[in-house]
């Protein structure tokens, strides 16, 4: 929305709350003002979560098997994703998990699991 917004003139006229930027200007051939960070979350392949804030990366995988480990990965250095610098960079690696958790929206639909799925409800006892 804040793209065709934009394109038509209307820049002002975007809603409060809405979280997307224009694209305007690179669809124009403009510079491109870079975003703080990327947030991605997918419930599928075993769930995922994913956030990139500059040349850093941080995932996560499998998340449905109970894998809240976070891998961290230096784009600049490392396109292909290869190297896991996690345990050289806990303070980063803590920054880009304080953003997935700001970022994600529960969803009953397409739960994140460990993260979203209701605690476990005990059993009654039968007499």
């Amino acid at each position: 929305m804040p793209s065709l917004l934009d394109l038509a003139g209307l820049q002002d006229a975007v809603p409060d709350g809405i979280d997307g930027i224009s694209a305007a200007p690179t669809l124009l051939g403009k510079p491109q003002q870079p975003r703080p960070f990327l947030y991605r979350e997918f419930s599928g392949y075993g769930g995922q979560q994913s956030v990139r804030a500059g040349n850093w990366k941080a995932i996560r995988t499998n998340m449905s098997r109970g894998n809240l480990a976070i891998e961290l990965y230096n784009l600049t250095e490392d396109p292909g994703e290869q190297k896991n610098v996690a345990d050289q960079h806990p303070e980063i690696v803590e920054k880009l998990k304080e953003l997935m958790e700001q970022q994600h929206t529960k969803s009953e639909l397409f739960p994140l699991r460990p993260i979203d799925a209701p605690a476990a409800k005990p059993r009654k006892k039968r007499a």
